[in-house]
């Protein structure tokens, strides 16, 4: 999952602030934690609760007291800030309890390859990955990325390009990529459906693909309705998704 705010990114272009890619992971005891204090101490552009790992070890009233770290989110913090700016940076991250600050460019790159997706701010989406539409960069967030991982070459963000960039990712990471494709699995269009639009939204596109309640009940949850759309045809749904965008 990758993070940043628009916001943050415009007073850079100013030269009042400046930014790093890093990752955060929860590695305390709780299922999971909400992301407020790495928002108000650190800056922290993510909106998304922190997950914990799983559990490691309980004591004999069977409470956790230990957790495997949790998935990494990735973003473009503030490092650095002007007087100008209010806000926190890295060093309040490096100073919450139970959250790691990670820097490593392999640790960071298999975080991305463990995504169910690259993130289309970055490598774009090809029409081979999205059913037919593809989808620019951003070119600001882009450029920071490529940046910060020094053996990542451009190939652009044509059909194929995630593919090639899974490749590099992989290389710096220092693992096998030995039988992947380019082609989206049921889970990563899942996950992508979640992360982009709401739970209405996913509800109206499932009610205008399905023959009848017997596929899928529209009272199901956010997470049912994308489980549900990631198995129909991509061009579907995203006609579906778009009309109901037009809609509004």
């Amino acid at each position: 999952m990758f993070h940043y705010e628009n916001f943050t990114n415009e007073l850079e272009q100013e030269g009042r602030v400046e930014t790093a890619l890093i990752g955060l992971r929860y590695v305390g005891t709780n299922s999971s934690v909400s992301p407020n204090q790495a928002r108000q101490q650190g800056g922290w552009p993510g909106t998304q609760p922190f997950q914990a790992g799983d559990v490691v070890e309980r004591d004999e009233d069977g409470t956790v007291i230990e957790r495997e770290p949790g998935p990494m989110q990735i973003g473009l913090n503030p490092d650095w800030l002007d007087d100008t700016v209010e806000g926190g940076s890295l060093a309040g991250l490096e100073a919450l309890p139970d959250i790691e600050v990670v820097y490593d460019e392999a640790e960071l790159a298999q975080a991305m390859l463990d995504a169910n997706y690259l993130p289309p701010d970055v490598f774009g989406s090809p029409g081979d990955q999205t059913g037919g539409q593809r989808t620019a960069p951003d070119f600001e967030i882009r450029e920071a990325v490529f940046e910060f991982f020094d053996e990542l070459e451009d190939r652009g963000s044509g059909p194929g390009s995630h593919q090639m960039y899974r490749e590099q990712l992989a290389d710096i990471a220092g693992v096998d990529l030995a039988g992947e494709d380019d082609s989206p699995t049921d889970s990563q269009r899942s996950q992508q459906y979640v992360d982009d639009h709401t739970r209405a939204e996913l509800k109206d596109a499932v009610d205008e693909l399905r023959e009848g309640p017997e596929d899928i009940s529209l009272q199901n949850g956010k997470s049912d309705f994308a489980e549900w759309l990631a198995k129909q045809d991509a061009a579907d749904v995203r006609a579906a998704l778009e009309d109901d965008d037009s809609e509004e």
